[in-house]
């Protein structure tokens, strides 16, 4: 009898351990199959939820990085916003800065994460979208040629031609560009798309402008999108 128990311990442990191991991978799956909206533009953040917009205040300014048509979901920055006091603000208006919409509140962040914050657009606001793709999984990105999605002199958003290369850093994933029409970063380049056969492969972190103004960190976008529906 004592034995039987066991045994029927050990099958319901299996069957327990298999079924979480389906349920990670439908989930993996599911988010590598969504296809999400590249926007790569800045935004205005205010997390100061009872300042108003003035043109002289000054903002946090990031970059969407993409959204979720469905939920209306995004994620920008790619890091967190921490206050000068080193205090994590949850909340924050958000504002466009380059449309005909520019100055106007159109969504709202929720969560300030280490991957990055993450909110949602008013449903009677269209965000700018420069393309639809998926994303990649972090172990299919590879070493060479990728395309990085940044703002150029004119607030154009261009595509550079770049490397990715690994590295072993807070943040894992380098950027080098070695486009001849790149003029180096404006402010604010948080959250800039990577691209790499066409799909999201990395979202900018940080850069360098001291010493290389055309290289710069990043972390998997596909991360990135795992912390945007984690909640």
């Amino acid at each position: 009898m004592k034995f039987r128990k066991v045994i029927t311990f050990i099958v319901v442990i299996f069957i327990a351990l298999i079924s979480a191991i389906a349920y990670i991978h439908s989930k993996s799956t599911s988010l590598l199959k969504k296809e999400f909206s590249v926007v790569g533009v800045p935004y205005g953040f205010i997390f100061d939820m009872e300042q108003e917009f003035s043109p002289d205040m000054m903002l946090h300014e990031g970059v969407i990085s993409f959204y979720d048509e469905k939920s209306r979901s995004f994620a920008a920055f790619g890091h967190p916003v921490i206050e000068e006091n080193n205090t994590l603000p949850q909340e924050a208006t958000v504002l466009s800065f380059l449309d005909d919409n520019a100055g106007q509140f159109s969504g709202a962040v929720t969560r300030n994460t280490f991957y990055g914050c993450f909110g949602s657009f008013l449903p009677e606001y269209t965000p700018y979208v420069y393309k639809k793709t998926k994303l990649i999984h972090p172990d299919d990105i590879k070493e060479g040629k990728a395309v990085l999605l940044m703002l150029d002199e004119t607030n154009s958003l261009t595509e550079y031609e770049s490397t990715i290369s690994f590295v072993e850093d807070f943040f894992p994933i380098l950027i080098s560009v070695y486009d001849e029409d790149f003029k180096g970063a404006n402010s604010g380049v948080s959250g800039s798309v990577v691209l790499q056969n066409g799909k999201i492969a990395a979202i900018v972190c940080a850069g360098n402008k001291e010493e290389n103004s055309d290289m710069f960190y990043a972390t998997s976008a596909y991360e990135v999108a795992q912390a945007m529906f984690d909640k």
